[in-house]
């Protein structure tokens, strides 16, 4: 099927198939884009500008500076 726009012909049906994507395939691939670019850029922003090293949350001064009665039973 042939429609006409104007002065321009534009097919939207090739073979009897419908060429159109819907909007839902449309949107999952940007979403789909979208999550894989940003993976990316956290990983090259990383990169570049480093990261914060791991550290332990409760380190052995800590501990050994922490009011007694906020301690766990096995750290006093």
């Amino acid at each position: 099927m042939q429609r006409f726009v104007g002065n321009r012909q534009h097919r939207t049906h090739f073979a009897g198939i419908h060429i159109m994507a819907t909007l839902t395939k449309i949107t999952k691939f940007r979403r789909k884009l979208r999550r894989k670019k940003m993976g990316r850029d956290r990983k090259a922003a990383a990169e570049a500008n480093g990261t914060t090293p791991a550290f332990e949350i409760h380190s052995a001064d800590a501990v050994k500076n922490a009011p007694k009665d906020q301690l766990k039973p096995e750290h006093r």
